[in-house]
């Protein structure tokens, strides 16, 4: 209930220790005295800003600046003017009159019994935690950071005393009792504010953690066990140590170190000596060219004490012991449950899901360094392996080789003197948010050093809003860690405090009193006396020796100090008038996302103008300096972000152990558990890393808070700072935004509530694993400026690092790149062009980086993808990092077919999607139409209305007729083709409008609703895209209603057929991918339903069903040729009928297709044609000429999957009774049905199966051939081609185990060339003629739904090295395809191509290869 404000933001920010100790102090010019006091400008806030960045840079100014103010002080104030701390002793009084104040009001709190009494405790309990937080911050600061020893001291034991105090409260069933009689009293709660409301909620949680609800013994039980606790971490943080304190190695072993470092840790002549932890212990790491030397300081530095290894444990043990003793399973479980993750589950989904991303970048980095290492192995060592100790030393060594030799390491420096460092982030946060810094003189003992700076922290409305005490400088004994404290909230001083304070020192000024004598302010807007967040930010800074030159920091310095103020400009301005949700009184998950953000704006171009300026001539920075420093701290990126992930996943694995399990913890054994999971590189064996990572005290199941904000950061300074193009980083408008929606409320807002309004996406406001796992965010991460961490207490932590960026002229370089490398003329990139496959990219100016040479195929085709998405974006320019260039091809193929193919590939007919659902290039229409069945007048009414509406749509709105359709009505709809109405619903915005379902279509010149593809792109969809997959079914159910069967897809011209079934088979998987959602059973009953009118009213009708065998055909109705084809297609068929007319071939056919011609042959041939196009095999040998007489393998295994499947699911789901609904009945259901329901069970579809089984192995099983084949219902024999469909026998189950082994050993190596399977076989194909073309459902072509069917047949027989093979050779064709030809990916391949002749895509058969004619990118695959 009760607790201390956040522990200090000690930040795992900070760059790895061992990095900032440089061995060289460069040298600096001579510096210009600066001017002093006197001498400043006329403006006052001229001299202000100058003053603020003097007092940095010039000790003699700072000096001057005290001295004048210290002439006007009288006594000596206390330390951050608070009245009690003018010496150590002043921490007794200050607890002392803190416990008396805190006993009044818990008496308070349990008198309460009117209404008034308790409609007031959220303040007054918010006023108990206010006390005691008062002390606990202070006391936390002070025994951390102050360098006198009885200053720590007295405010350890203060911190201690007051701590247990805490407990106790927390354990006090009155307070619990009390709060929540009041929150749950109506009267009583509706009259609080939002504000009161959440601190009451927060409160309760918190009592709820504290095992409110036990007996009192168990209660008392939960305050000692916390005590122990809060010791045990105290132990672990202070012991924490190597079990080797030193190691001694030879002189001679230290090639490559320093030599004057080397100098220093001598021992006599012969040996160096070297503190385990120590900065020259890392300076080894990276230098000392002994592979040996190196591998024994990495392992002593990381191997711990056995006693620290039981002080981890026990310290484990008992937090999982006390969460236990509070109903929990865990202590993650318990300090998750009110954080934005909620769950341990939802943590380690997000961390394994970042891990994978970042997998690519990881290889890469070991690539370069295995290729590194690879130059000195030894000759004849082909094998060439990293270990943990290399990963240092060759990332130091690419290093340097990245950095211009022009340019000195510390020449960036001299443009980040401390000062203007400090007046940068005060003029940033002017331009964002409309505050300031102030320098303010200290008063004696107001700070614990002389170094330490005050500024006033202004708002050009509020006027005085916080105190920053900034202790930046580096002195003996100071901890190195950059951190944040909080040292006192945000709160309103109600008039009730001020009278006890002017009662209790009537001497003092009441509103100081009652703030302890800490600074106040009076709003000048509201008119509200507030304490307000006094903070305290601790550095590092090494000051020169020359005392005229100011601190000069390094790039990743600047970043440090810009995190820093990310924190703290949250304690300023998240101004809430409750202490309990005070600034970064937040969830912890969420109180790292403005320190990380902020990291942005330091490398941002428009943000450095603001004060990046040479310290002596006063010049600007040149940005090209920054954006190589960039580019260097980001190697290794890969490693530092797998490292913290790495610590992250350690984090929850200790901290979610059970109670009843943490006995035998083993926090060694969990650690290489972890490590050898997700480590790159091998983790010596017996190292015990664990015992030095201190976050684990700190966060207890929640370090992967730096990681998920860094993602969020991400997502926000892409879209609300516009990644800082055109000065969006310096823009008060989205400052503003940023402030209203996340800063000002501090902790009173839930988190997800802040992003998804600062974001404008409301679906994220509810969070849960589906918001925490938003692939933005990851996508976002990956982006990232990042820099790499100190330890903390030497804790081990990783980091994320940024991408190398730079910023791109889109049009100037794609002309460039195009004329350079497409020597193919095709806007694209690929393996066949005989470009010089190497491209200078020439960024901009303002990104700091003069050239980068990109290399291959792959990065130049991504390269012109990544410009031409910004292209037909409407971008001039484009920022681009080297990971959008180097994205593995197989993430980059699963990421675009997610994000965007599929998207770009879903169509809905309805207003919005008409104009593009009725473009029809297979015909020549000149106007948009639709027809609309009879049984649909409300789409009627729809269309013709908005029609009516939009006169510009020229939209002709037609009924279908009633009744059956018949040949000769759909063959007149050739002159007027249109789109067929599908499935509608009604409008979200508008219950009384309509709007269509969506579906995918497979894209090229495809914009209608097809069968088979569409039931084979949906098995991708299912998990990403479940809304289109339910929108396919209920389109397909539609159809069947009203149409009688799914169609081949909804165009006018295909009313007569439709395509292989596949309804049941993916009704069936989509309900098991959604069983626990609402309307899952719903939607299945429909497709069931309607899969059963299908099959009896179509498939199982004649002229379909062949009654002498039981089997079934594709047999479509229809006259003539197909409108829908090419113009040519058919020339080499009717061009000897016209020739013996003599009519032309176009004059022929148009009077052929009118009936004015009679040819019984052409009748025949094209009821075969059409009987093809039903199969989707169009066209085949195989099927040319018979296809309507042929009751083949592939249909009669989906009629049997129908079968099976519907049984399965009237049984299973359905408890074996499905009720059918009237609008699926067919015309031989009992008309007596209309009276009473019809109900159908499983029985009937197991008869129906077993008899289609029967059939098949009679009919189409060759026992001497070993497999399944067609059968010729006409010649009432085997069909004498064997199709590659057979194989379908397995996937449907109808083949017996002894028909699998022949099949696999007889009829797979038939069809299985190098890329997969082919349609068919050379044979069956024969020799490719004039008269006997090449067609696309024949050798050497591979379809996906054959690999698919194969694949899952196999394995149901429990062939998986079958399978898996053959999934691998059809993965990887499609993988090279899409990365030697510009992304391409197509509906077919010539799967008899090997990798080296490639172009396995270059289909020359009838209809060529949908997915190649794109310019620059593909849009949908």
């Amino acid at each position: 209930m009760l607790k201390s404000c956040r522990h200090p933001r000690n930040c795992l920010y900070a760059r790895i220790a061992t990095r900032r100790f440089q061995i060289f102090a460069p040298a600096v010019p001579a510096a210009r005295s600066p001017p002093l006091v006197g001498h400043s400008p006329i403006s006052s806030k001229k001299h202000d800003d100058w003053l603020l960045r003097n007092i940095f840079d010039s000790p003699q100014v700072w000096h001057d600046f005290l001295q004048r103010a210290h002439g006007n002080v009288g006594l000596r104030k206390g330390l951050f003017q608070n009245r009690y701390l003018t010496q150590p002793s002043g921490f007794h009084d200050f607890t002392r009159d803190t416990l008396q104040k805190c006993s009044r009001i818990v008496t308070k709190v349990l008198a309460a019994s009117s209404t008034e009494e308790y409609a007031s405790l959220p303040q007054v309990m918010d006023r108990l935690s206010d006390s005691l937080c008062r002390v606990l911050d202070i006391a936390e600061f002070v025994r951390s950071t102050h360098p006198s020893q009885s200053f720590q001291q007295a405010a350890n034991e203060t911190f201690v005393a007051l701590f247990e105090y805490m407990n106790v409260l927390n354990t006090t069933p009155g307070l619990n009792t009390q709060l929540r009689k009041a929150l749950e009293s109506p009267e009583i709660a509706s009259a609080w504010g939002e504000e009161e409301k959440i601190v009451a909620r927060n409160l309760l949680k918190d009592f709820d953690k504290s095992a409110i609800h036990l007996p009192r013994e168990q209660r008392v039980k939960f305050v000692q066990l916390s005590s122990q606790i809060s010791r045990h971490g105290m132990l672990f943080l202070q012991n924490m140590g190597p079990a080797r304190s030193t190691l001694k190695f030879s002189i001679k072993r230290m090639k490559g170190m320093n030599p004057i470092l080397l100098s220093q840790i001598k021992d006599g002549r012969s040996n160096a000596v070297i503190s385990t932890l120590s900065p020259e212990a890392s300076a080894a790491l990276r230098t000392v060219e002994d592979e040996g030397v190196r591998k024994g300081i990495y392992i002593a530095g990381r191997t711990a004490h056995p006693h620290q290894i039981h002080t981890l444990e026990t310290f484990l043990q008992l937090r999982a012991e006390v969460a236990n003793l509070s109903g929990y399973q865990s202590y993650a479980e318990m300090n998750l449950f009110d954080k934005m993750a909620k769950s341990p589950e939802a943590v380690k989904s997000f961390l394994t899901t970042l891990s994978a991303n970042n997998s690519l970048l990881i290889k890469q980095e070991l690539d370069e360094m295995v290729k590194l290492k690879s130059q000195s192995a030894p000759v004849g060592d082909r094998v060439v392996e990293l270990s943990a100790w290399d990963r240092e030393f060759y990332r130091s060594r690419l290093a340097t080789l990245q950095r211009s030799k022009s340019r000195k390491p510390d020449f960036v420096s001299a443009y980040f003197s401390l000062g203007t460092v400090i007046q940068g982030l005060s003029r940033l946060f002017n331009r964002l948010y409309g505050v300031y810094f102030l320098p303010h003189e200290t008063a004696p003992g107001e700070t614990w050093n002389a170094d330490v700076r005050r500024l006033d922290v202004l708002d050009e409305n509020e006027g005085h809003i916080a105190v920053l005490y900034c202790d930046l400088f580096a002195r003996q004994g100071k901890s190195p860690n950059p951190t944040h404290f909080t040292l006192r909230c945000s709160r309103r001083i109600t008039d009730v405090e001020i009278s006890e304070s002017a009662a209790l020192f009537p001497d003092l000024d009441p509103a100081s009193a009652a703030n302890d004598g800490m600074a106040t302010s009076l709003s000048p807007t509201d008119g509200i006396l507030r304490q307000i967040p006094t903070i305290a930010i601790i550095c590092d800074f090494q000051t020169p020796k020359d005392p005229s030159k100011p601190t000069l920091l390094s790039f990743r310095e600047v970043q440090t100090l810009f995190h820093e103020m990310g924190h703290a400009i949250h304690s300023i301005l998240g101004r809430t008038n409750l202490h309990v949700v005070s600034g970064t009184r937040c969830a912890t998950d969420f109180a790292e996302l403005p320190s990380v953000l902020m990291e942005h704006f330091a490398s941002d171009p428009h943000v450095l103008q603001l004060f990046a300026r040479h310290w002596e001539t006063d010049k600007p920075l040149p940005y090209e300096m920054i954006a190589e420093q960039l580019a260097i701290d980001r190697s290794g990126q890969g490693a530092d972000t797998e490292a913290q992930i790495q610590f992250a996943l350690l984090d929850q694995a200790y901290h979610s152990i059970p109670h009843d399990s943490s006995s035998d913890l083993n926090s060694t054994n969990i650690f290489h558990s972890i490590s050898s999971q997700y480590s790159s590189i091998p983790e010596p064996p017996k190292t015990t890393p664990q015992a030095f990572f201190g976050h684990l005290v700190e966060y207890g199941g929640t370090y992967y808070s730096y990681l998920f904000d860094r993602c969020i950061a991400g997502k926000i300074w892409k879209d609300v700072f516009q990644s800082g193009k055109g000065g969006a980083a310096v823009n008060r408008e989205h400052g503003q935004r940023f402030r209203e929606e996340v800063l000002k409320w501090g902790g009173s807002r839930d988190g997800w509530s802040c992003v998804a309004g600062v974001l404008g996406n409301e679906k994220l406001s509810e969070g849960g694993p589906e918001a925490m796992a938003e692939p933005a965010f990851l996508r976002s991460s990956r982006h990232q400026r990042t820099v790499r961490h100190h330890n903390r207490r030497g804790s081990y932590d990783g980091g994320i690092s940024g991408q190398r960026r730079f910023l791109i002229n889109v049009h100037e370089t794609i002309d460039n790149l195009l004329q350079q490398e497409d020597t193919s003329h095709d806007t694209q990139i690929t393996v066949d062009d005989r470009g010089p496959k190497s491209f200078l990219l020439k960024p901009s100016n303002l990104d700091g980086i003069r050239r980068v040479q990109i290399r291959g195929t792959y990065m130049l085709s991504l390269l012109l993808q990544e410009l031409y998405i910004a292209k037909n974006s409407g971008l001039g320019y484009v920022h681009l990092n080297l990971h959008q260039l180097t994205e593995d091809p197989v993430s980059r193929l699963q990421r675009l077919v997610k994000q965007f193919f599929w998207d770009n590939l879903t169509r809905t007919v309805d207003k919005s999607g008409i104009a593009l659902a009725s473009k029809d290039t297979k015909t020549i229409t000149s106007q948009p139409r639709i027809y609309i069945p009879r049984g649909a007048p409300e789409q009627y009414a729809y269309y013709t209305r908005i029609a009516q509406e939009d006169p510009s749509m020229n939209l002709d709105v037609q009924w279908l007729p009633e009744g059956d359709i018949t040949p000769e009505f759909i063959k007149s709809l050739n002159k007027k083709p249109g789109i067929l109405a599908l499935e509608m619903e009604a409008s979200e915005k508008d219950p009384k409008d309509l709007k269509g379902i969506p579906f995918i279509v497979p894209g090229g010149r495809f914009n209608e609703l097809y069968y088979w593809d569409s039931c084979f792109s949906a098995l991708g969809m299912i998990h990403s895209h479940p809304h289109v997959v339910k929108g396919i079914i209920r389109n397909f159910a539609f159809e069947i209603k009203h149409y009688g069967k799914v169609l081949n897809a909804n165009r006018s011209y295909y009313l007569g057929r439709s395509q292989p079934p596949f309804l049941t088979d993916l009704a069936l998987r989509m309900y098991r991918a959604t069983s626990q959602e609402p309307g899952a059973r719903d939607l299945l009953k429909l497709a069931i339903s309607a899969a059963r009118k299908e099959y009896l009213s179509y498939w199982m009708s004649e002229p379909r069903l062949d009654k002498a065998s039981g089997l079934s055909r594709y047999r479509p109705i229809g006259l003539g040729f197909p409108p829908e084809c090419e113009p040519n297609h058919f020339n080499h068929i009717i061009e000897p009928y016209a020739l013996r007319l003599n009519m032309t071939i176009n004059d022929f056919t148009e009077a052929y297709n009118n009936g004015d011609i009679k040819e019984p042959e052409l009748d025949e041939f094209c009821l075969h044609d059409r009987a093809v196009r039903e199969s989707g095999h169009d066209t085949s040998n195989r099927l040319h000429k018979c296809c309507a007489d042929i009751a083949t393998v592939d249909l009669n295994c989906l009629l049997y999957r129908y079968e099976t499947d519907i049984a399965h699911a009237i049984r299973t789901i359905f408890a074996d009774h499905l009720e059918i609904s009237p609008e699926f009945y067919t015309s031989g259901d009992n008309d007596s049905q209309a009276d009473q329901a019809l109900v159908e069970s499983s029985a009937i579809w197991d008869r129906r199966s077993r008899r289609r089984k029967a059939a098949m192995n009679r009919y189409m099983w060759q026992e001497e051939k070993g497999y399944f084949q067609d059968y010729n219902t006409l010649t009432h024999s085997p069909h004498p081609f064997i199709p590659v469909t057979t194989l379908w026998t397995l996937w449907a189950g109808i083949a017996t185990q002894n028909q699998a082994s022949l099949l696999v050993s007889r009829a797979l190596p038939l069809f299985e060339l190098h890329s997969g399977l082919s349609v068919s076989t050379a044979t069956a194909r024969g020799v490719v003629t004039p008269t006997n073309p090449q067609k696309q459902w024949e050798y050497p072509y591979g379809w996906a739904p054959h690999q698919i069917t194969a694949w899952e047949g196999l394995r149901r027989y429990g062939y998986e090295v079958e399978a898996e093979r053959l999934a691998y050779k059809w993965l990887s064709m499609v993988v090279r395809v899409f990365s030697d030809y510009n992304g391409a990916v197509v509906e077919k391949y010539d799967v008899s191509k090997t990798e080296g002749e490639g172009g396995s895509h270059k289909v020359e058969a009838e209809y060529g290869n949908q997915g190649l004619g794109f310019k620059g990118v593909p849009r949908e695959g």
